[in-house]
């Protein structure tokens, strides 16, 4: 999470070769991050800059972005939503994760963290994002999200 963190703050240019990038989050987070900031204070401040969506940072403008309030107790699949949102950051498109979100859904629903109900939650929401154009459509997941 230090690294996540540091990632977030500090690096601007994602493009920077791969290794460069990590051995400065490495070096500098291990080394520097973690010694003047403690694990609680560091998720704190990676979920209230956290990028959600373009121009969306944090939690709770996340929130309200995708769904329009400032209410802190999200259901099951309204977190499941914005979990799989941090994952998206580089577009606002339901795409190139296809497969790994069906596979995290289908393996949520079999240990019974998330019920029948709320994958059928999800896939609303995530409809609904799509109607707003807050989120690319892609018939596919949807219509694989529907079978599970």
């Amino acid at each position: 999470m230090t690294q996540q963190l540091f990632r977030t703050l500090f690096i601007k240019n994602m493009n920077a070769t791969r290794y460069r990038r990590k051995m400065a989050e490495i070096l500098f987070s291990r080394l520097w991050l973690d010694r003047i900031i403690g694990k609680d204070e560091q998720l704190e401040i990676y979920l209230s800059s956290i990028n959600f969506a373009q121009n969306v940072n944090g939690v709770i403008q996340a929130i309200r972005y995708f769904y329009g309030n400032n209410h802190i107790n999200l259901t099951k699949a309204q977190s499941f939503v914005l979990a799989e949102r941090v994952a998206m950051i580089v577009s606002n498109e339901l795409r190139p994760r296809i497969v790994v979100l069906l596979k995290e859904l289908k393996e949520l629903k079999n240990d019974n963290t998330l019920s029948e109900q709320d994958i059928k939650e999800v896939t609303t929401i995530y409809n609904n994002l799509i109607k707003q154009g807050k989120v690319k459509n892609n018939e596919k997941i949807i219509k694989e999200m529907k079978n599970i």
